[in-house]
């Protein structure tokens, strides 16, 4: 666990001097995970008593915040928990609540695909290192607002409600958002939300790839067909580029989904990926 939350935190929180020679990988980890402890605090507690607000980025020499209805707004939350995982500070999870409860009224949100991001980052964690059932109520009625962007005839949850030259478009970060969907099948013994979550991903496979197996970031689809009529990019250099932030988040989308379903078309396509 330690690893994977050091590589979650480097880019945000650098380590500072570089490990001599005769450091150890466990020791740079330590180090690297008391920097990024010492920085969350710091962070937190110059926004605690800021209503609502949560940290986005720093631009402009500033810290730039959203509101819980931001696609990141769970980021932070999900990295205090984590951390308080790994150290047992209480005034981490002091913090890690107080963010968490923050970003509850996502819930309720029918506009956007990021529920995954937004709840599971953050309520899904707390969830899982308290056993608190109310957080579990908020991801179950978040999974609830983000199953009314389904669509059973296409195949694919819908990304976006803008962009006049898309019918219904899907971007390859949605493949993040199926976890929670997951999630809800381990959780309530309900596979409705796994076949979902397994539709869309095999749709994504037929659809967003190109032969070299990188990735299309917006592929929309013909309400009436329902077959793509557009694939462009959105963020990346151009329509026939590969991205590599779209990359990754098919890498680690599809490696959950093997992790959760133990199919292996999943585990081969994370690897073309790669």
């Amino acid at each position: 666990m330690k690893v994977m939350l050091l590589m979650l935190l480097a880019a945000l929180f650098p380590m500072g001097a570089v490990a001599q020679d005769e450091e150890s990988m466990s020791q740079v980890i330590e180090r690297g995970l008391q920097r990024a402890t010492s920085q969350s605090m710091l962070m937190a507690g110059s926004l605690k008593d800021k209503q609502g607000a949560l940290p986005r980025t720093y631009e402009n020499e500033s810290l730039q915040t959203c509101r819980y209805d931001n696609w990141v707004s769970g980021f932070f939350p999900g990295v205090l928990w984590m951390l308080y995982e790994n150290s047992g500070d209480e005034q981490l999870r002091h913090y890690a609540e107080l963010f968490t409860d923050r970003v509850e009224p996502a819930k309720k949100l029918t506009n956007t695909h990021d529920l995954g991001f937004m709840l599971y980052c953050s309520f899904g964690q707390g969830y899982r290192l308290t056993d608190n059932k109310h957080y579990l109520d908020v991801i179950n009625e978040g999974t609830q607002s983000l199953l009314t962007r389904w669509n059973p005839k296409l195949g694919v949850i819908r990304s976006w409600d803008f962009g006049k030259q898309w019918q219904y478009p899907v971007i390859i970060d949605n493949m993040m958002n199926l976890e929670m969907l997951c999630f809800m099948t381990r959780e309530f013994s309900d596979r409705r939300y796994v076949k979902i979550a397994e539709t869309h991903a095999k749709t994504t496979i037929k659809n967003h790839f190109r032969e070299d197996n990188s990735t299309f970031h917006v592929v929309s689809y013909d309400t009436i067909t329902g077959q793509p009529h557009a694939k462009n990019t959105a963020q990346g250099y151009a329509d026939g580029s590969a991205w590599a932030r779209g990359q990754t988040w098919g890498l680690y989308g599809y490696t959950m989904m093997f992790r959760e379903t133990r199919n292996p078309i999943y585990l081969e396509q994370a690897r073309k990926i790669g």
